[in-house]
């Protein structure tokens, strides 16, 4: 599906178990509430979801919330997540969280702000980057030849300094 006028756009709106999909994007003159994009890790979290349901919410960003609406983002590369059984999942997943009557509406887009699987993979990256750098720091070094010490890489943060004295 695209629109005429926003042909980088697609929308997906679900009503229990019927997928409906319309090429409008969603009304923008509703009553809105701002959602801290950190937010939307937490409501996955409480939702308990696992599997491919899991990976399609955490591929999303939450745009806005209505007592009426929940829209959500999801990159055009992550498309191919948005399966008719993941979508009906989540949408029954977000009913139970937020009341039977709240509409479901994903739309194809590129999002304001990073999903939290981006964030996840960011946050990997960096362990992985201090991790390294513990490891190839030369005081540590010369201590674990000295001491025959070894590196408790479940001690290492990204961005904690190694303070040798």
């Amino acid at each position: 599906l695209s629109s005429a006028a926003h042909p980088e756009e697609k929308a997906y709106q679900f009503q229990s178990k019927s997928v409906q999909a319309t090429e409008q994007p969603p009304d923008a003159n509703e009553n809105t509430e701002k959602i801290n994009p950190e937010e939307w890790q937490d409501i996955i979290d409480e939702m308990a979801l696992a599997g491919l349901v899991k990976e399609l919410a955490g591929h999303c960003v939450l745009k806005e919330h209505t007592r009426e609406k929940i829209h959500l983002v999801i990159l055009p590369a992550q498309e191919h997540l948005l399966n008719t059984s993941q979508k009906e999942r989540l949408a029954a997943a977000l009913k139970i969280r937020f009341g039977n009557q709240v509409k479901i509406i994903i739309t194809v887009e590129n999002p304001d702000t990073e999903t939290p699987s981006q964030k996840n993979r960011e946050q990997q990256e960096k362990q992985i980057a201090a991790e390294r750098s513990v490891e190839n720091d030369p005081n540590v070094k010369i201590l674990q030849d000295l001491f025959d010490a070894t590196i408790d890489k479940n001690s290492i943060r990204p961005g904690s300094k190694l303070n040798v004295k």
